[in-house]
């Protein structure tokens, strides 16, 4: 996570954050900035202090979640959420703290 927080550029004179300027994007995302965020929506149920230490990825996710159209895909049942809870999940979760 901290090369992830290093990473993280401002954009739009600090309006917007990402990792990549230039790169063919919708909406001014690049597929990192996606990926990230989808990464973090996981984890945060199941590691709520996850991003104590990242207060930049923290502000990635939370610009990306709150774009309407992910907030609807979300909110939706076309998403498939990760188990929170049971043999998958504890196995996920220690992976995640091995790597952190």
């Amino acid at each position: 996570m901290p090369v992830f927080e290093e990473k993280i550029k401002d954009f739009d004179n600090g309006a917007r954050l990402g990792f990549i300027e230039g790169l063919p994007s919708v909406g001014g995302l690049c597929t990192a900035d996606v990926l990230l965020a989808e990464f973090v929506h996981g984890l945060l149920p199941m590691v709520p202090d996850a991003l104590d230490n990242y207060p930049r990825i923290a502000a990635l996710h939370q610009q990306i979640i709150a774009m309407p159209s992910v907030a609807a895909y979300l909110a939706s049942d076309k998403r498939f959420p990760f188990p929170t809870e049971g043999e998958v999940c504890d196995a996920y979760v220690a992976n995640v703290n091995k790597v952190l």
